[in-house]
């Protein structure tokens, strides 16, 4: 799941299988009622929509975990999708990306140069 920092764009209505490049900044928590929910801080490009959102906070236990491995590795570049746990949860992740998706996301990054860090 995504949810906002302030001043971010909300990601939470993001459908499955939408193309997103991002770049991970740093590991965060919010605050849900007692619990403190670990998140992952990111500046996201969704290449579905050609939508830039900055400081977007990243929830969810496999999402924040994949990004969390890639944080000193720059960019990750995926498809939003779903993944079934062996418990048979369903969780939010980011799903591997094609050739053609990658080529998308050298273009965005050559027409907004200096929006998002490699």
């Amino acid at each position: 799941m995504f949810s906002v920092a302030p001043q971010a764009h909300v990601l939470a209505e993001r459908e499955q299988h939408h193309l997103l490049l991002i770049r991970p900044l740093a590991v965060s928590t919010l605050q849900a009622g007692a619990e403190e929910v670990p998140t992952i801080v990111a500046d996201i490009v969704d290449l579905t929509e050609w939508a830039f959102l900055p400081g977007a906070q990243v929830t969810g236990p496999a999402l924040v975990a994949q990004l969390r491995a890639a944080l000193t590795d720059g960019l990750v570049l995926g498809r939003l999708g779903y993944a079934v746990t062996s418990s048979g949860a369903r969780v939010r992740i980011l799903a591997p990306h094609t050739g053609q998706d990658a080529r998308l996301a050298e273009k965005w990054l050559a027409e907004n140069p200096g929006r998002i860090v490699r």
